[in-house]
């Protein structure tokens, strides 16, 4: 049994909501993806919410790319994929077809350097995320964040693929 969770409750922000206001920050642009409403897994002692999409390509990438758990000590966030199909090998391909149609990201450099090939960058762009997180340091209550590091915690580690913010193109 679940119940929906009401994320608009003022007073400290758990921090099983940050994570999520963190995807729906990142990928809640999307059109072809449908982000659930965080909900209570009583039967599990913590919560979850859904990411679908019929673009089974995009799903199955951000399915590989994405935490599907974070233990947050008694409380354990789920994030449930409707299509699953996990597959090994991670690579900036996923990457690509995770973002594809996601103006929040930039572009994905693969370059050779004298200690590896093949090192990708995601470039994200140059924007500040920002949703209310009762944060007591900001002023409006706000997390303010980059992608680059949304996806540094929110991602899991993919040798040789780094996260960066575009630079201001020159005049």
């Amino acid at each position: 049994m679940s119940k929906k969770v009401n994320s608009n409750i003022v007073g400290l922000q758990s921090p099983w909501v940050t994570i999520y206001n963190k995807v729906v920050a990142l990928f809640g642009r999307d059109e072809e993806l449908t982000i659930g409403n965080l909900e209570a897994d009583e039967a599990n002692s913590g919560y979850f919410f859904t990411i679908a999409s019929a673009n089974s390509v995009k799903l199955n990438s951000l399915e590989r790319i994405l935490k599907n758990e974070f233990v947050l000590g008694n409380i354990t966030l789920r994030i449930k994929f409707i299509y699953e199909n996990v597959q090994d090998g991670i690579t900036a391909n996923d990457l690509r077809n995770a973002f594809a149609g996601n103006n929040i990201l930039k572009d994905i450099k693969t370059v050779d350097t004298p200690l590896a090939n093949g090192i990708s960058y995601v470039l994200f762009g140059r924007e500040v995320l920002q949703f209310f997180n009762d944060d007591i340091t900001d002023y409006f209550g706000n997390y303010n964040g980059l992608a680059e590091d949304i996806a540094r915690e929110l991602f899991n580690e993919i040798p040789n693929v780094n996260y960066c913010t575009d630079i201001v193109p020159a005049n």
